[in-house]
């Protein structure tokens, strides 16, 4: 089950996380459907450990661009991966969120993960080496093999739905529906004008918030949309 804790990075308060970055599998991304396959994966997690962690994909004028830049760091960034490692067909790694910069880049989503609540979907940036081969994967057949992944960057992508999906596997805070979770207290050591603006939501109101998400993952789900 995937829990949220706080630890310090740099003297920093960081929500840390396990987060599927990719599964075993054909994702539909920017470079059309691809398979990776789990020895790539295998071969590439030791390059995810240290990169940044950002929110949305960065686009200049419509086109992808990389994460590592002053201005993505500035304007984007909330956190970096650690630990990048294979368990069965996942690559996961540890999301590191700087509490801080979660606070300026997106409250709302500072908010989600202080609760523990989701799942969040999440879509790596990365540059691939695409093979022409063709084969069938779990009864769908594919046309080029993405190899020689080198990362770019892993993208937050509350709102909006990843190429490997929540659905496919991928995400954070997968299993964080029944749980409960309550680190407040612990932040509001650190942050202490959370007493301020803190409200302990009623369970009818707690009730509705969940209706009103369930409607939201489902329509998302259902949309088919591409990642951005």
């Amino acid at each position: 089950m995937s829990r949220v804790i706080t630890k310090q990075l740099e003297n920093r308060p960081h929500f840390v996380t396990e987060c599927t970055l990719l599964v075993e599998g054909i994702h539909n991304g920017s470079g059309g459907p691809l398979y990776y396959p789990a020895d790539e994966l295998q071969r590439s997690a030791p390059r995810w450990n240290g990169i940044p962690i950002v929110l949305y994909h960065p686009v200049v004028n419509g086109v992808g661009v990389s994460a590592m830049s002053p201005e993505v760091f500035t304007n984007r960034r909330v956190g970096f991966c650690f630990g990048a490692r294979m368990i069965g067909n996942r690559l996961v790694a540890d999301a590191w969120l700087d509490v801080e910069r979660l606070q300026i880049v997106d409250y709302d989503l500072f908010v989600q993960l202080n609760k523990g609540e989701g799942p969040i979907e999440v879509s790596t940036g990365l540059f691939t080496s695409n093979s022409p081969e063709r084969g069938i994967f779990n009864g769908v057949a594919y046309t080029a093999v993405a190899r020689t992944h080198l990362p770019d960057h892993l993208a937050l992508l509350p709102g909006q739905v990843g190429a490997c999906s929540v659905d496919a596997g991928c995400g954070l805070l997968r299993n964080s529906e029944n749980r409960e979770l309550d680190q407040f207290d612990h932040l509001a050591e650190i942050f202490p004008f959370l007493n301020d603006v803190y409200e302990p939501e009623t369970d009818d109101a707690q009730s509705e918030e969940a209706a009103e998400e369930d409607e939201i993952v489902a329509y998302y789900f259902g949309s088919g949309g591409a990642p951005i």
